[in-house]
């Protein structure tokens, strides 16, 4: 099922920046503003990318585990680290297929799954399962469940297990 297009044409600039984004054709500029098209191929597949890159924030989509309370602003530029940096530290990933018996500390699970929740949107959308046991919260929106679009720092469409 596609995911749901919400646009607020009255703040809608035109720029059609959210046009060049969408690879479904799902939008189109009709008198100066941006509308949702009658030619997309699929429907919307909620990545989200439109809602990123309009500079006004009218374009929100709902749906496919997508909401817009889970976009974060891209970190400072000089933040961001060095080409040797980041290449030493894929050089030094591997797998792992042997784990201890112990439980993981939830600010652990937390910082997990903030930097998963930054990892570009895979379909079909895949559930997270953090604790066989009981149902995990995120400690930085305490009360919202991980399944709730409420919470920016879960989004279904990643794969984390963690029992």
């Amino acid at each position: 099922m596609p995911a749901n297009i919400f646009i607020d044409t009255e703040k809608c600039t035109g720029c059609g920046l959210c046009i060049d984004v969408c690879k479904d054709f799902g939008l189109e500029i009709v008198n100066h503003k941006v509308v949702k098209s009658n030619k997309s191929i699929f429907g919307c597949v909620g990545c989200g990318h439109c809602m990123m890159v309009c500079p006004t924030g009218v374009i929100a989509i709902e749906g496919r585990t997508l909401s817009p309370v889970q976009l974060f602003d891209l970190p400072d530029k000089s933040t961001v680290p060095s080409y040797e940096s980041l290449l030493s530290m894929l050089q030094r990933r591997r797998s792992i297929r042997e784990f201890k018996d112990k439980p993981v500390e939830k600010e652990k699970i937390d910082q997990i799954l903030e930097a998963a929740q930054t990892a570009p949107m895979g379909l079909p959308p895949s559930d997270v399962l953090v604790d066989s046991e009981k149902r995990y919260s995120c400690s930085v929106c305490p009360g919202v469940g991980m399944s709730s679009a409420l919470c920016r720092h879960f989004s279904a469409s990643k794969s984390i297990i963690v029992e």
